[in-house]
């Protein structure tokens, strides 16, 4: 991840946030950059509307994005590698200089002797419970370790809600649908809750509310005229959310 110089083209391996926030990175420093991601959307975890404003963007700075497509093939050479790519229409081959391969984060749980004390883990996380406890007593979990959303401000909150739970103080349990989630690039995106399609998929009776950015001060002062905001607003029959879990 530090490379001895600038590449002057690069293939990013998926399109999640870590892939997205150095796309957008190298080719703001100048390399052509080419995304390929295997699911039909960009950013999958984010709403379908903003995924696709965001791509738009993307591609007018001169990045190229596939879509529906995966890397079947990779031949490194001295000093560039070659990619074959099928979209499920044919395939066709590129080269670059170098490749991020950005498909997953996992949680680094191996050699700590979790099984010998009989940890329970789950697709390579510890399973935790709200409070951060593990199934052995005494033995809490936090961050990347303990699954998604694998992201610093939801550790740190995860580290104040354990600590909080082992003095006694009663704290509130996580709820990862409070947690916001934020990718660093040009444009930023970031969301909380349910996006769309999740809350229809529930049933949920929903508004949708949009709002240019440009017209917010945020987008005044990173001097961006192409700003896009989306909310959703839904009626449920519970008590008022909490705030929202850490920050972003």
């Amino acid at each position: 991840m530090n490379p001895d110089k600038m590449p002057k083209s690069l293939l990013v391996i998926g399109s999640g946030a870590i892939g997205i926030e150095f796309a957008s990175f190298y080719k703001t420093m100048g390399a052509e950059v080419t995304v390929v991601e295997v699911l039909p959307q960009i950013l999958p975890v984010e709403d379908a509307e903003i995924a696709g404003f965001a791509r738009k963007q993307f591609e007018k700075q001169g990045i190229k994005i596939l879509t529906g497509a995966k890397v079947t093939k990779l031949d490194k050479e001295a000093d560039s590698v070659t990619a074959t790519i099928d979209d499920g229409k044919g395939t066709q081959e590129i080269r670059v200089d170098r490749v991020i391969s950005a498909v997953g984060v996992v949680g680094n749980i191996e050699n700590f002797g979790l099984e010998k004390l009989g940890v329970k883990t789950e697709r390579g996380t510890i399973v935790i419970d709200g409070y951060c406890k593990t199934n052995v007593p005494g033995l809490y979990a936090i961050g990347d370790v303990a699954g998604p959303p694998m992201l610093a401000h939801k550790a740190e909150h995860e580290g104040v809600i354990c600590v909080e739970a082992i003095k006694g103080m009663k704290p509130h349990p996580m709820d990862k649908n409070l947690i916001p989630g934020c990718t660093y690039c040009h444009p930023q995106v970031a969301s909380v809750g349910l996006t769309e399609a999740k809350a229809k998929e529930q049933k949920r009776e929903i508004r949708v509310g949009r709002f240019p950015l440009r017209r917010q001060r945020q987008g005044d002062r990173a001097g961006r005229g192409s700003g896009h905001g989306q909310g959703h607003l839904r009626q449920e029959d519970r008590p008022a959310p909490r705030r929202p879990h850490g920050r972003s």
